[in-house]
């Protein structure tokens, strides 16, 4: 066993340790002062973790400090979006800012598919009267950046 264990990349020991953690803890388990574990994992895009803590009963409208769920700390990780969203997190929730997982998940068309797929609403503003159109605008660095503008008007952004 201590020859396999050498023998394996850091990259998948690390993993292999974090998922017999996750099934080891309670999903309630903060490993710090504010953060829930299934919103550290979905905010690192860890999917196999986050599998498992829901599959251990997380809570996924658990709020973090600033009222952002797990849907929203993962908004950049296709996978996790995923699977955040088949256990039902709520795609309209919003953070302490009115910030939906559409205004932060913007640069991603993955993610913007999903979200739209799931009922996200397009025209929601956030503290600063903020879309997530004007987001995407914006984020004018990405590559998929004209597709998400396409996408966000075809699903009715003003």
């Amino acid at each position: 066993m201590r020859r396999l264990i050498a023998s394996m990349p850091r990259r998948s020991l690390v993993t292999l340790l974090l998922l017999a953690t996750a099934a080891l803890l309670p999903a309630d388990t903060r490993p710090s002062a504010w953060t829930p574990p299934l919103h550290w994992a979905a905010a690192r895009g860890y999917a196999a973790i986050v599998e498992r803590l829901l599959h251990n009963g997380a809570d996924l409208e658990q709020r973090d400090l600033i009222g952002r769920t797990a849907l929203h700390r993962g908004a950049r990780h296709p996978e996790v979006v995923q699977l955040l969203l088949r256990s039902g997190a709520d795609v309209s929730a919003t953070d302490a800012f009115d910030n939906t997982a559409l205004h932060l998940g913007v640069r991603y068309q993955p993610v913007v598919e999903m979200l739209l797929d799931a009922g996200a609403d397009v025209n929601v503003r956030n503290h600063v009267e903020r879309s997530p159109l004007d987001y995407a605008i914006r984020n004018g660095e990405s590559r998929y950046n004209l597709a998400i503008i396409e996408r966000l008007i075809a699903a009715g952004a003003r």
